[in-house]
């Protein structure tokens, strides 16, 4: 017996959403997911940006819509490629998709193979696009980027691939960039492992804050970053958008010697003069 109210979703009026003991499946929620994206067109505006040149003949899954199955794969937790090969008849999974099947396994490494550089560009256009209009639903005022980057270990002879000195590892150094308010990615790009940290910071910075002003021109924002982006060509760039930033500085003993001028460290003269703690 059912234990709340059924609601029809509006991507599928003919489906619905209820809670009952007979019928649950721990992927239920990507159906809420689902509802949300298409409440504010999010796939929609996937299809219009992304262009993947397709010479297949008459396929089953464009290529797009296989990169809209894989966020939903992820999203429940199934990051491998032949996890495809399990959910491919799935119910929750082809409701959501709004296919008969999914895309099998050779499908989706096909579709990460068509990927060109071009591709990666539209992507993050994408996620640019969709961050700057959740600021514009939300109206909200105030954008923190998040700059960083990460580190991913690889095996065999991955393409572009190389030994970072820090992690002892080879590997990829991909830079990304995150909104702090909402936690959306801005801006991703891979990198060898070799290139440090802050490599094409000041690039992908200046087109995030070139983007949000160009839409939403009263926004205030701010830069984030740790110590691997304390560098000049940063700063710059902030300085000429006319945004405000906060990057760690490492410690050093000029800068100790500069705090200590600033504001000198307490010193006590004896045990009883110790702060209360």
């Amino acid at each position: 017996m059912p234990t709340l109210n059924e609601i029809k979703t509006n991507f599928n009026p003919n489906l619905k959403i209820g809670l009952s003991h007979e019928r649950i499946t721990s992927d239920g929620g990507l159906i809420l997911y689902k509802e949300s994206a298409h409440k504010i067109g999010y796939f929609q505006s996937l299809h219009n940006t992304l262009h993947i040149q397709d010479e297949r003949h008459l396929p089953d899954h464009t290529y797009p819509s296989v990169v809209e199955q894989l966020v939903f794969q992820h999203l429940a937790g199934y990051h491998r490629d032949y996890a495809a090969k399990r959910l491919v008849d799935d119910p929750v999974f082809t409701q959501v998709t709004e296919k008969d099947y999914l895309a099998s396994q050779p499908t989706v490494s096909r579709t990460y193979g068509a990927f060109t550089p071009e591709n990666i560009d539209q992507m993050n256009d994408f996620l640019l696009q969709s961050s700057i209009d959740t600021h514009k639903r939300l109206d909200q005022h105030q954008l923190t980027i998040d700059v960083d980057s990460t580190y991913f270990q690889t095996y065999g002879n991955q393409e572009n691939s190389a030994f970072n000195t820090h992690y002892k590892t080879t590997g990829f150094h991909p830079l990304m960039a995150f909104d702090c308010m909402t936690g959306m990615c801005l801006s991703a790009v891979n990198r060898p492992g070799e290139q440090y940290t802050s490599k094409g910071a000041e690039d992908m910075v200046s087109d995030i804050i070139d983007s949000y002003l160009n839409q939403l021109p009263h926004m205030d924002i701010l830069v984030r970053g740790d110590s691997g982006f304390a560098i000049p060509s940063l700063y710059e760039t902030c300085e000429d958008k006319e945004v405000s930033y906060v990057i760690r500085l490492k410690a050093n003993a000029k800068l100790h010697a500069m705090a200590e001028e600033i504001s000198p460290a307490p010193s006590f003269s004896s045990e009883s003069e110790e702060p209360f703690l």
